[in-house]
Parts: structure tokens; C-alpha cells; sequence
């Protein structure tokens, strides 16, 4: 499909309909309690009651992924615990098991540059991972980009 890399807000994006789907990295603690998880926690409270009744285990979420109610938003389990803890073979396993299901099906997903803020991985690596896996989608990721108007939600 496509691929494409734009400075934004990712979650104001999302609500003017740009991309039908948000993906983020996230742990297996359920905390979503700093950076693009916590943002997501509070305008999209049905991500975090995936994350937190997920079914799989703790340690069965690493490389796997849950969704929202609405299938609008993709908890990636790309780490274990909180803070720098980010792996390429689980982003990798969980970008390759959600397109497993949804790939070929034409949807378009906005991307963080997922797990190299917190996540502590490298960009050119995450991105090469990315456009190997999600090859059945109009991917974009968004580089944060302060807006000073919407800088009070950012930093909510």
C-alpha cells in the first residue's frame, strides 16, 4: 500500500479522520501512564479497558496486540514493564500478528514513532520493521509536532 511520515499531533489526526486506525507500543503492566499511552488513556478510555482486560497473561501480550471495542485502536505489546524496555522481535511479532488479521483489507493506521521514545529503540530500525510488516496497509507516522493551540490537551 503506502507509506508516509508527517509531523502532527497523532490523536488529533485521528479524530479528523485522517487514518481509520492508531497503533501504539504499549506493556504488559497495563499501566498506559506516561507519553502517547497516557494521552490515549484519557481521550480513548476503551483502549486502556482492552489493555486492562485483555485475556492473554502478562508475559503471553509480549509481541501480540488487543483493540478497543471499535477496532479503532491497536495496543501493541512491544515491552514487558514500563520505561526503556521496548524489543524489536516483539514490535516485529506484534506489528506481524495484527496484519495477520487486518492486512490486505486496505485500512489505514497512524503510527507514533513507535517505542523510541520511552521504548528506547532506534528509529531507522522501528521504521524498517514497520514497513516490512504493515506492507497491507496506507501507513503514517506522525512526528510529534507541538501545536500551541492544542498544547493544553498535550500535556493533560
Amino acid at each position: 500500500m503506502s507509506y508516509r511520515e508527517i509531523e502532527g499531533n497523532l490523536l488529533d489526526l485521528f479524530d479528523q479522520k485522517e487514518f481509520e486506525m492508531i497503533g501504539h507500543g504499549a506493556n504488559c503492566q497495563s499501566s498506559m501512564s506516561a507519553g502517547i499511552d497516557l494521552q490515549i488513556k484519557e481521550r480513548y478510555p476503551s483502549a486502556y479497558y482492552a489493555d486492562l482486560y485483555c485475556h492473554l497473561s502478562s508475559l503471553a501480550r509480549l509481541g501480540n496486540y488487543s483493540m478497543d471495542d471499535s477496532l479503532c485502536i491497536v495496543n501493541l505489546y512491544t515491552q514487558y514493564n514500563p520505561g526503556a524496555d521496548a524489543e524489536y522481535l516483539w514490535l516485529k511479532s506484534s506489528l506481524r500478528k495484527f496484519a495477520s488479521v487486518f492486512g490486505g483489507m486496505g485500512y489505514s493506521i497512524g503510527l507514533p514513532q513507535i517505542c523510541c521514545g520511552i521504548g528506547g529503540l532506534k528509529w531507522g530500525i522501528v521504521k524498517a520493521i514497520i514497513q516490512k510488516e504493515l506492507v497491507g496497509f496506507d501507513v503514517t507516522v506522525v512526528i510529534y509536532k507541538e501545536n500551541k493551540e492544542s498544547n493544553e490537551t498535550q500535556t493533560k
